[in-house]
């Protein structure tokens, strides 16, 4: 059974509304900050149930779509991936 950082079972927990709630938080500031678009293209199927920590995917996530937002070069589009891949989960943020 895996485990968080503080050493508690990792509780199954659904990726695809975390995910969306972070890629919401940034849509407008990334429309007007760099003039530019964020989008989601989640690759797998249903809500994506999965042992994981929320805290640290949300600020990790929270991490990735920050650095976007200062970074991107404007009038882009910015996708989020998710994609299922086995035994991985891998998010993306191009």
């Amino acid at each position: 059974m895996p485990f968080d950082r503080h050493g508690e079972p990792l509780q199954r927990r659904p990726l695809r509304p975390l995910v969306e709630r972070g890629v919401d938080r940034f849509r407008e500031p990334i429309r007007v900050e760099r003039e530019s678009t964020l989008s989601l293209d989640f690759r797998a199927a249903g809500s994506l149930d999965i042992p994981m920590d929320e805290s640290a995917i949300d600020l990790v996530l929270n991490n990735l779509l920050d650095n976007a937002r200062k970074y991107a070069f404007a009038h882009t589009t910015i996708t989020v991936t998710v994609e299922n891949l086995r035994s991985v989960v891998r998010i993306t943020v191009e």
